[in-house]
């Protein structure tokens, strides 16, 4: 294509430069529209522009004082509460004030030429995965065994019974799967693990009356797990034994899951094709001290175990998109994109993190124009308190995005409240939809930026319609992004030993970064008291305007090495 763009350039100019997602969020953003009509409509090629006028006048109508925008709600629930919430709203400290009426006229023009052009884009892109080329003009390299399922449709799972009879036990120490039980494990126990995937193979569903096994959970410890007997052997369903639910990546169970694909854990990842493809690290931030010194920590960590991978790691670049609207004094030490804050704009409607979907849009507005650029075509998604301990790998199974899962991120809880913003889905689709937020996830660039305005404006429609936000709250910008990488069509796998969540998890074992959102409090016995601040804590909020001292105090003894090896990394 001599002469031209890319044809990644070309994509992301029509995704993303050239239709004007500012004015269409705007038009999303006005509280009194986007409350009034299904915004999934015209990202199906459903919505009638007529009708968009005529809602938009009966609003104004019942409106006279114009009411934009839902001032200061902020993060519904009890934020002082929970860390978790805390945390999420911590992340930005800018607000906006003040709305333009948008201009109807052009938005409509623009939402049909984004309709148009996105409608375009997919059946291409879609036509080039088909044939196995990918974005970049490069052959895309799949292995055999994920052909199949390298995109949508995925032949890795297993309804088991006869067919499971030939599928690996994949047998992960440390794990326990969640699932339906179809035979409990209290009165079920066998002589060893492998013993126990014999029993999910040959489980009989119809004798039983149950689902099929495709997941099994054992008990090796010699004084039991959690009430159970050494040996218990619990068989479970699950939609999709490829990505089964994790109740726990830290544990004294070792559970396995019936599929045809790869194993997962550090020693299969490095080994898997693919891995050693080259990832661009992109990280949110803003301005505000408490943001700079956890991305600084990051940073340090991110060239540390980039050294440590050897010259066929796939760690690449690193970019932090600050979503402050000008620069700051960080910028000579950390490579920085500068790009504008949501609430600048006024659209965030009193919810910060909204400005996190709008960085990636104007991140990838500016790789469309040129004005930035990366080398790989791979991209990790991150945030500034995520902290790696071991070189980290390419995860993604063929091209299909890799991403950790939450566990409070329950979409086939509220079927119709979801399918309200996607449009109608099939029973498997909304079965399968991933249970994640926005980060960490390593994916394709240009799968990146289809996401993107899609999450951007599904989010903002979820803010403004008073179930969504009632049912999600402070998760709803993570509802928002499983939702658009559904409707999309970027399937998502989960790896749960993507990273730890100290002081729950609390040991190294597979994990490969720690996620430290929570506070940890200890007595000077090393006993946990959560909820009660301890005699030793640490806790990042504590730091909300300062940096931490250089030398903060180590915990006490008995306390778990994941809270240790956090403390030492933070010195």
């Amino acid at each position: 294509m001599a002469g031209g763009p890319s044809r990644v350039q070309a994509v992301l100019l029509l995704l993303a430069g050239a239709m004007g997602y500012a004015a269409v969020s705007s038009l999303l953003g006005h509280s009194d529209l986007a409350r009034s009509y299904d915004a999934s409509a015209w990202l199906h090629g459903e919505h009638d522009f007529t009708r968009l006028k005529e809602v938009h006048g009966s609003a104004a109508a019942g409106n006279p004082s114009g009411g934009g925008r839902r001032g200061g709600a902020g993060v519904p629930g009890d934020v002082a509460g929970d860390p978790v919430q805390r945390e999420r709203q911590e992340q930005e400290q800018v607000r906006g004030s003040g709305e333009a009426r948008p201009n109807l006229a052009e938005g409509n023009e623009q939402l049909a030429r984004f309709e148009a052009a996105v409608a375009a884009v997919r059946a291409g892109a879609d036509a080039e995965r088909a044939q196995g080329i990918n974005m970049y003009e490069k052959a895309v390299q799949k292995p055999d065994a994920e052909q199949s399922g390298a995109r949508g449709g995925d032949a890795r799972g297993s309804s088991g019974g006869a067919d499971a009879e030939a599928l690996p036990c994949h047998a992960e120490e440390g794990t326990e799967y969640g699932g339906d039980v179809v035979k409990w494990g209290e009165h079920h126990v066998t002589s060893s693990l492998e013993e126990c995937c014999d029993a999910c193979r040959s489980f009989d569903a119809d004798a039983a009356g149950t689902k099929p096994c495709n997941v099994w959970v054992y008990c090796p410890e010699e004084d039991g797990c959690a009430g159970s007997v050494k040996g218990a052997c619990w068989l479970k369903n699950v939609p999709d034994p490829a990505n089964p639910p994790v109740m726990s990546a830290d544990s004294v169970w070792t559970s396995g899951a019936l599929h045809a694909g790869p194993s997962r854990g550090p020693e299969a990842d490095a080994n898997a094709p693919g891995a050693k493809r080259k990832f661009h690290v992109l990280v949110t931030a803003n301005q505000a001290v408490y943001v700079q010194w956890q991305t600084r920590v990051m940073y340090y960590h991110y060239k540390k175990q980039r050294a440590a991978q050897g010259p066929d790691g796939a760690m690449g670049g690193f970019t932090r998109i600050l979503h402050s609207g000008r620069p700051d004094e960080l910028m000579d030490e950390i490579p920085t994109v500068v790009v504008e804050n949501l609430s600048n704009k006024g659209g965030d409607h009193g919810f910060v993190v909204l400005s996190r979907p709008y960085a990636f849009v104007q991140w990838a507005e500016k790789l469309a124009r040129g004005e930035i650029s990366i080398e790989e075509d791979y991209v990790l998604m991150a945030e500034p308190d995520h902290l790696l301990l071991r070189p980290l790998p390419n995860l993604m199974q063929g091209e299909r995005a890799a991403a950790f899962p939450f566990f409070y991120i329950e979409p086939t809880k509220y079927p119709d409240l979801v399918q309200r913003f996607t449009g109608p889905l099939e029973k498997d689709q909304l079965a399968s939809m991933a249970k994640i937020g926005s980060s960490p996830v390593q994916l394709r660039a240009d799968d990146l930026a289809r996401i993107a305005p899609v999450w951007m404006n599904v989010s903002i429609a979820l803010k403004n319609d008073p179930e969504a936000d009632k049912a999600w709250g402070w998760v709803l910008e993570m509802y928002g992004y499983t939702m658009a990488a559904t409707m999309v069509g970027v399937p998502h796998d989960t790896v749960p030993h993507f990273q730890a969540q100290p002081p729950w998890d609390k040991h190294l074992g597979k994990f490969y970064q720690i996620h430290y959102t929570y506070g940890m409090d200890y007595t000077m016995e090393g006993e946990f008291t959560p909820g009660k601040i301890g005699e030793w804590r640490f806790d990042k909020r504590s730091y909300a305007n300062e940096y931490p001292p250089k030398n903060l105090a180590l915990p006490p003894k008995g306390v778990p090495e994941l809270v240790v090896m956090l403390v030492k990394a933070v010195n």
